[in-house]
């Protein structure tokens, strides 16, 4: 049984490996895509989508460092449970 279950977790890593692998050299084709365009139009055009893209994620990602991290508020209940907890398990 644990060969069967060795080989299950090898052949997923492997498939993660692989997925890995895969999506950053099919991002990177993606953004590289327009030169191949023959059309002088159709490549402006995509062009002006590419960086219309580029923009809103960098936009999204600025938006995202900006916004404010919200602090969970405690109660006395879950302060008192917090205490107990840390006390009971220092390092786990």
């Amino acid at each position: 049984m644990h060969s069967g279950v060795a080989g299950a977790i090898v052949k997923f890593a492997i498939l993660v490996a692989v997925v890995c692998f895969i999506y950053p050299v099919t991002t990177a084709f993606a953004d590289q895509q327009c030169r191949f365009i023959e059309k002088k139009i159709e490549r402006e055009t995509c062009y002006v989508r590419q960086d219309e893209e580029r923009a809103a994620k960098v936009k999204a990602h600025e938006a995202a460092k900006k916004a404010p991290v919200a602090s969970p508020v405690l109660n006395d209940d879950d302060r008192a449970l917090f205490r107990t907890l840390h006390s009971i398990c220092r390092g786990c």
